[in-house]
């Protein structure tokens, strides 16, 4: 039976092809196996670009992913001589550029491609000689290429081989997604451990603050039957004694402001601070026309809805965190802002110009003369 299976080609053609077909069943399962119980997206890449260049044999290669949310470049890599400084707006590049060349133009979801000019990673400096490379895209936000050099055997990837390593990608596309899930949440973890230590310690201090004003407030109970009882020893009062209940009171007054945690400042901390510095409103107008620099209106919004500069974003000192971190959080440190809004009483500018100089804003700057300089000039406001 066997010398009858040898003797016949198409037979052993047969025999050939179910074993490709059961090694690369095989492979997927290995595949599955390795790579389901990692969380890491490092150790993932690691463990896929291995198990391909030994499934594939292939002597060198590389696995890129991006994510494009995060600005977060992952590479695993095996042979390479020299690599490309992979910084964010490289990869965002490279990854348009495998766009233009790959047999199927599409970012959809969980989708593979061939690239057809593999000699793109070359000419990127990431592989001296890459065969064969395609593009992955998990979703919007994260995708990624793969880069392999020639195999070892010195053959081309035949049909049910490339067939085989799209699954490869297929499947190690799933193990990604959770990965990056999984270091989500734990990120999401790490800040809100870190947010319920800073609520703590504040109900800690809010509770050390309520014991202070309760001991204040007795204290001041005692000295008010203190007082009361001297007068009534007296029989009349006197300048003198007025002086004395006027300067206990201020004493009482000032040690309780002291104490308490909504206590208001004697000396305002603003008066210490470094002068912003001033941009007078030819220039602003320029720069908001340009585009180069943002501009911020610092009043209360009920002032702000009246009348304001076209185009200034509203962000009173009283909301000022809150809006910072809807409109602001994300602007690039080095853009300019040109702040304004203040009254005879209130300097809202400087307020919110020196709040955002703790935000590390580097280049801030105070409108001269605030709104009415602007308008007097004739420069476009809107109500």
């Amino acid at each position: 039976m066997t010398d009858q299976l040898n003797n016949n080609p198409q037979a052993l053609k047969t025999r050939d092809e179910l074993d490709k077909r059961i090694f690369h069943l095989q492979a997927i399962y290995d595949l599955t196996a390795e790579l389901s119980p990692l969380t890491d997206t490092q150790k993932l890449l690691d463990t896929f670009l291995l198990m391909i260049l030994g499934t594939f044999s292939v002597g060198q290669g590389f696995v890129l992913v991006y994510d494009r949310r995060e600005k977060i470049v992952a590479l695993s890599d095996r042979g390479l001589e020299h690599k490309a400084t992979l910084s964010p707006e490289f990869t965002e590049k490279l990854l348009y550029q495998c766009l233009d060349v790959s047999a199927e133009k599409t970012l959809a979801p969980m989708s593979v491609t061939n690239l057809t000019a593999p000699d793109l990673f070359k000419t990127a400096g990431l592989s001296p000689a890459t065969e064969y490379g395609l593009m992955f895209v998990v979703d919007s936000q994260l995708m990624g290429i793969i880069g392999l050099g020639p195999r070892i055997s010195d053959t081309d990837f035949s049909k049910v081989e490339k067939t085989l390593l799209v699954n490869y990608v297929s499947n190690f596309m799933v193990f990604l997604k959770n990965a990056r899930s999984f270091e989500m949440i734990q990120a999401l973890n790490k800040d809100l451990e870190q947010q319920n230590e800073q609520l703590r310690k504040t109900i800690a201090e809010l509770t050390e603050a309520r014991h202070k004003i309760t001991t204040l407030e007795k204290a001041k109970a005692q000295i008010k039957m203190i007082v009361q009882a001297e007068l009534e020893r007296a029989g009349r009062v006197r300048i003198l004694d007025f002086v004395l209940i006027l300067a206990v009171a201020m004493l009482v007054g000032l040690v309780f402001n002291f104490f308490s945690p909504n206590g208001i400042p004697l000396v305002s901390e603003s008066i210490f601070r470094p002068s912003p510095a001033l941009i007078d409103v030819a220039e602003a107008k320029k720069i908001i026309d340009t585009g180069t620099g943002v501009l911020v209106d610092a009043r209360p919004n009920e002032f702000y809805r009246q009348e304001h500069i076209k185009g200034a974003i509203n962000l009173p000192p009283a909301l000022f965190d809150f809006i910072y971190m809807m409109k602001l959080s994300k602007l690039d440190p080095k853009k300019k802002i040109i702040v304004y809004g203040r009254n005879i009483s209130k300097r809202y500018d400087e307020e919110v110009a020196y709040r955002l100089t703790q935000r590390d804003h580097e280049d801030i700057k105070v409108l001269a003369g605030g709104l009415s300089a602007w308008s007097k000039e004739g420069y476009p406001l809107e109500p």
